[in-house]
């Protein structure tokens, strides 16, 4: 089971922006980076990755379940009928940043991804 924080704000701007944590940590520690989306009118999806905070999961696959989670994701915002979206956009940080660009493979509805500080290879990401 996977959990997430799914926040929008009063003056909605028809967007939401998917906001992933890096390895160790969770959805709280990008809490900074949804509030600063959720100020310029965003909506905000701030999951746990699989193995991480409230999720399920004893490990990490680095993309290799977690693709297949962001793309489920997107579908949701998407289902949702009460909140009209617009586009969904991507922001990751270090695994998230890594898990947002091996998403694309399997994701083309995003409008636009940033990524900050994605790992190249699983060598470069463990050392």
């Amino acid at each position: 089971m996977l959990k997430g924080w799914y926040i929008h704000p009063k003056e909605f701007n028809g967007n939401v922006v998917i906001v992933l944590h890096g390895i160790t940590d969770n959805r709280e520690g990008m809490a900074g980076f949804g509030k600063l989306f959720l100020d310029h009118g965003y909506a905000v999806l701030m999951p746990d990755a699989r193995g991480h905070g409230e999720s399920g999961g004893d490990i990490a696959t680095y993309g290799l379940r977690e693709s297949d989670d962001i793309h489920r994701w997107v579908s949701w915002i998407y289902g949702q009928e009460r909140l009209p979206v617009q586009c969904v956009y991507g922001f990751g940080e270090s695994y998230g940043a890594a898990l947002i660009l091996q998403s694309l493979a399997d994701e083309p509805r995003y409008c636009a991804v940033a990524a900050e500080s994605a790992f190249s290879s699983a060598r470069a990401m463990s050392l």
